[in-house]
């Protein structure tokens, strides 16, 4: 897939505590940046349990790696708290 950046735009909202950014598994549309809030990136294992793999808080980009590689999200992030995002 290749995307025009110049067609890229920023927008902003706010996810709700135990909320989804991305989930594992879905393609990814662009990055966040972590405005205010945190999140917690996981992903399961083979038994289905979750594995915290890293917290993201303000400033920290998350949803990049996914983008670079042009690659499905290899984990899920999700709020901690209500926490406000650009796209």
């Amino acid at each position: 897939m290749k995307y025009s950046w110049a067609l890229m735009k920023k927008s902003c909202g706010i996810v709700a505590k135990g909320e989804p950014l991305f989930r594992e598994n879905e393609f990814p549309k662009g990055v966040y940046l972590i405005h205010s809030g945190s999140v917690k990136i996981s992903k399961s294992d083979e038994e289905g349990r979750e594995l915290i793999v890293r917290l993201a808080k303000r400033g920290d980009f998350v949803g990049y790696r996914a983008l670079l590689c042009n690659d499905r999200y290899q984990a899920s992030a999700f709020a901690l708290e209500d926490t406000y995002y650009c796209f």
